[in-house]
């Protein structure tokens, strides 16, 4: 594909976890049981999110302009319209938020999957972020992929190149 071609894509990259390792004395149904089970967050949580914004004492280049707050807003509306046993609640400070959103448009779009979120903790780093606008039919998308890769919906397998579309 021609370089310029390839400068308009925009794609989900996930950050790197690595793998949880289990005593060898655990048997291997049981260690798949608990990967499978992990990273999902228990029927009633309540997720509390920060989009950083003016104030926050963090790259400029992560806070967010209003319009794409706003749409993190609705797109968690949507997630919560579904009825999935899961609620969530914005916080002015990412000092007390489980997910913390930036908006630097270098760096892609991504999310932390479920309860991997949890660690963490240091509220100047992100669990989330978004690379390009999100008040548009593809950012709004974009938006509830994320946030469905938060809520612990994960791709059924890894890429071999992060890189791939």
């Amino acid at each position: 594909m021609p370089e310029s071609a390839a400068a308009g894509l925009r794609y989900c990259c996930q950050p790197v976890q690595h793998p949880r390792q289990f005593d060898p004395a655990v048997d291997v149904l049981r260690s798949r049981a608990i990967l499978a089970g992990g990273k999902k967050w228990v029927n009633g949580t309540q997720l509390t999110y920060c989009c950083y914004k003016a104030g926050h004492a963090v790259a400029n280049a992560w806070k967010g302009k209003a319009s794409d707050i706003e749409e993190v807003r609705q797109a968690f509306a949507a997630w919560f319209k579904l009825g999935i046993g899961i609620s969530f609640k914005e916080l002015a400070e990412p000092e007390d938020a489980m997910l913390r959103i930036g908006f630097a448009p270098g760096d892609g779009s991504w999310s932390y999957v479920g309860r991997d979120n949890l660690g963490i903790r240091d509220p100047l780093q992100r669990t989330m972020n978004f690379g390009w606008a999100l008040n548009t039919a593809y950012g709004r998308d974009t938006a509830l992929h994320e946030i469905g890769h938060a809520l612990a919906a994960c791709r059924t397998f890894p890429a071999p190149d992060p890189n791939m579309l």
